[in-house]
């Protein structure tokens, strides 16, 4: 009998609103019972069914040993699913990892690593490693992704949200967010100083050319257009009509701000973007939060030093010389 097998099909809550749909332990363990079919599921997802060698360049019947996270070409040649990937250089179990990400998708706030720690049994360092590299990985999958188009209208508002800490100075326990929403989906900016400078080159690789900016609200205008009136780059409406767009603005913020001060005392300021990114992940995912957690496991972007660094000058503008 499989873990968590109840003898029927697992209920779903039966809820007008979608975001109460989730994974449940029954479908992950159906899927992943155990590691080997962990690691075989990345194999497969990332290589297909017979990869070409990297060695020899040729097809074969690739194996693994039970001891061994790689798979063995008969020439040789060796192909790690989990290299390259979010979860490469750990000796953590990929079912482990799986699991951590299974929490993230059906959570409403965030998990902090405290928690991560006492469910996988493992110590709080780790726990606080994994839930950063699963963050890094929930950024990487939307990274890339712009907004509105050509006549589509793109909303944008700067707000603050709350402790966010920088520690070099010790006094900040706020940041500023520039929000940016379309008809679908949100995306948002950390900003240490709100100019115009510093917000164009933002609006310019987040959205599609030929976008329509508005906003409603009067100092947003004012800073991105240089508190001048030669820029016109975004429409000012006073009182801005309801519609789907200021719904995704205002909802990302609320949603972000009351359940992270809920969940966490404090986040370093360099570190806050990629928090902002596991929450607007689950965000832009609401109406369809069933597949939240197969959104997650998959894509399998690219892990390195070099695409941290890209992500992290996208979503965090610091202060100059920071």
């Amino acid at each position: 009998m499989a873990i968590f097998d109840l003898g029927y099909p697992p209920s779903q809550y039966q809820s007008a609103r979608p975001g109460f749909h989730g994974t449940s332990l029954q479908a992950f363990f159906e899927v992943f019972p155990n590691d080997d079919a962990c690691l075989e599921y990345l194999f497969r997802l990332r290589f297909g069914g017979d990869p070409i060698c990297p060695r020899c360049g040729k097809r074969g019947r690739w194996r693994r040993y039970a001891w061994q996270k790689h798979y063995f070409h008969p020439c040789g040649g060796i192909i790690s699913p989990m290299a390259g990937t979010a979860l490469s250089r750990t000796h953590i179990p990929v079912q482990l990892w799986f699991y951590a990400m299974l929490h993230f998708a059906n959570s409403a706030q965030s998990i902090s690593s405290s928690f991560l720690a006492r469910q996988l049994g493992v110590s709080q360092p780790t726990a606080y490693r994994i839930s950063s590299r699963i963050r890094y990985h929930l950024a990487a999958i939307d990274h890339g992704k712009k907004l509105g188009g050509a006549g589509n209208e793109v909303a944008i508002k700067l707000v603050k949200v709350l402790r966010i800490v920088n520690r070099e100075t010790n006094v900040q326990n706020s940041a500023m967010l520039l929000i940016l929403c379309d008809d679908h989906q949100a995306n948002a900016t950390v900003i240490v100083k709100p100019r115009q400078k510093n917000m164009l080159p933002v609006l310019k690789n987040k959205t599609l050319e030929g976008s329509k900016f508005i906003t409603d609200c009067y100092w947003t205008h004012r800073s991105i257009t240089g508190y001048t009136s030669r820029t016109n780059k975004v429409e000012f409406i006073p009182d801005y009509y309801y519609s789907e767009i200021n719904n995704h603005k205002n909802g990302l913020f609320q949603y972000f701000s009351l359940s992270f001060a809920d969940q966490f005392k404090g986040v370093g300021l360099k570190n806050a973007w990629l928090y902002l990114k596991e929450y607007e992940f689950r965000y832009n995912r609401r109406a369809n939060s069933a597949h939240t957690f197969w959104d997650m496991v998959d894509h399998f972007p690219l892990f390195s030093v070099a695409a941290f660094e890209q992500m992290r000058a996208a979503n965090f503008i610091p202060r100059a010389g920071q």
